[in-house]
Order: C-alpha cells, then sequence, then structure tokens
C-alpha cells in the first residue's frame, strides 16, 4: 500500500513538472497506453484465465492520469466539442452504459472498468461542459466538487481496503488481495 502511495505522488510531480514547463504532449502520449494497459488487464486478460488485482490497475497512473489528461483535452479542444450535439452525447452515453451492462455479464472479474464505462465517461464530460448551467444550478453538486472531491478522490480506496478487510475478518467474503 505504502508503495503505491509514493507510486502516485511520484505521478503528481511528474505532472506539476510537466504542466509547470507546458510540456502537455508528454501527457496526451502516455493516457492511451495506460488506457489499453487498464482495460487489457481488467477485461481481456481475465479471458485467457490470467487475474489481475484491482488494486493494481485501480490508482492515479491506470485511473487518475488517463482521464486527467483527457479532461486537459476537453479543456483544450473546448470550442471544437461544443459543435458536438447534445442528442449524440446522450445516444453514445446510453450506448456506452448498455455496453458496459453487457460487458459486467460477460466478465470474470468484477473491475468495473469496461470499454462501455469510458464511453459513458466522455459522453457526459463533453455533456457536462456543454451545458455548464446545470451544475451551476445544484448547489449541493457544487459544494461536494469545490470543497469534498480531492478527499473523496484520496479516501475512498482506503475506505474501500478497511471494508474489504472487515468483511474478510467476519468471514462474509474472500478478499482479491489475497488472490
Amino acid at each position: 500500500f505504502v508503495v503505491f502511495i509514493c507510486i502516485n505522488l511520484l505521478l503528481f510531480s511528474y505532472i506539476y513538472i510537466v504542466l509547470q514547463f507546458k510540456k502537455e504532449r508528454f501527457l496526451f502520449l502516455t493516457f492511451i497506453p495506460l488506457l489499453i494497459i487498464r482495460l487489457s488487464a481488467t477485461e481481456f486478460a481475465p479471458i485467457f484465465g490470467i487475474i489481475v488485482s484491482p488494486y493494481l490497475t485501480r490508482n492515479f497512473l491506470f485511473s487518475g492520469l488517463p482521464f486527467f489528461t483527457i479532461g486537459i483535452l476537453l479543456f483544450k479542444y473546448n470550442n471544437q466539442i461544443a459543435t458536438i450535439k447534445s442528442r449524440w452525447l446522450i445516444i453514445i452515453i446510453a450506448i456506452g452504459w448498455l455496453l458496459s451492462i453487457g460487458e459486467m455479464f460477460l466478465s470474470t472479474v468484477d473491475s468495473g472498468y469496461f470499454i462501455g464505462t469510458l464511453l459513458v465517461n466522455l459522453g457526459a464530460f463533453v455533456l457536462a461542459l456543454r451545458h455548464p448551467n446545470v451544475y451551476l444550478k445544484l448547489q449541493w453538486l457544487r459544494k461536494i466538487g469545490t470543497n469534498d472531491s480531492l478527499f473523496i478522490y484520496v479516501m475512498h480506496i482506503l475506505v474501500l481496503q478497511i471494508i474489504e478487510q472487515a468483511l474478510v475478518i467476519l468471514g462474509i467474503v474472500n478478499s482479491s488481495l489475497f488472490e
């Protein structure tokens, strides 16, 4: 666990340096391979009998960095993205949602991350950019996003591990940590 924290801190430092020196292209070159590795490990490896623990892929390297970079790209190309019709975005979200449900039933590992998930996320991100006033009207959502999002992001893995360990100790489930 400490190793993962150190790796994440190094990655945050990498991003800070990249952004400080205006070298976003380094981020752009890394996010697609990282998404492919994540999808391969969580969705395609189990087909061949290779089980990769979600704790190895649900971290800043394979989850945070790619989506952080996608956020930068969406912001950078906001004017071009603004031309996409909302109905197409809703269709992309619906297709991604249906694809995720199908992938969930076909998958042998509960990774919670599928190709459909990527479509849902991209569609939702772009839809949120196209309609920022909806977000501004939801005061409770704005408060969470402004005040609590970093805390939630940092602490959710720890909370999930504590819950999983408690369930293992109680004999309710086997732990994916020890597989």
